[in-house]
């Protein structure tokens, strides 16, 4: 065991699995073609494991997501004026909770609209 060199393992295996490098940062056009290829192959199997969505798909669901919770707060001082029997000034506090909610949630998804890239979507 003595005079044997020891070398470890991680750090090894990290230089062989690391794509290799010029001196300036950029990788060789064989190994820059075979991560852009693994990353293709990578985003496909996530799509079709559906781990990864398209966005389009992502922004449909969001805005049905949106438009039913709106929904259901536009018919809600309604509902709490018949069948719970609140007074006018309750129903028209109720409604500018309500308004100003549904503003604000207007206002988040134009500002993740921006933020994200995302479709726009303004039906809110």
């Amino acid at each position: 065991m003595r005079n044997l060199k020891v070398y470890e393992l991680g750090p090894a295996i990290q230089a062989l699995l690391t794509p290799s490098v010029k001196e300036n940062g950029e990788m060789s056009p064989q190994d820059r073609k075979a991560w852009y290829q693994s990353e293709n192959e990578r985003l496909r199997f996530e799509e079709a494991s559906r781990e990864l969505f398209p966005v389009d798909e992502v922004a449909r669901e969001y805005a049905s997501l949106a438009k039913a919770v709106v929904m259901v707060l536009e018919t809600l001082p309604d509902i709490l004026e018949r069948d719970c029997a609140l007074t006018p000034t309750a129903v028209t506090r109720v409604q500018i909770i309500i308004d100003d909610l549904r503003d604000e949630m207007a206002r988040k998804i134009q500002e993740s609209d921006s933020d994200e890239g995302w479709p726009k979507n303004n039906s809110l």
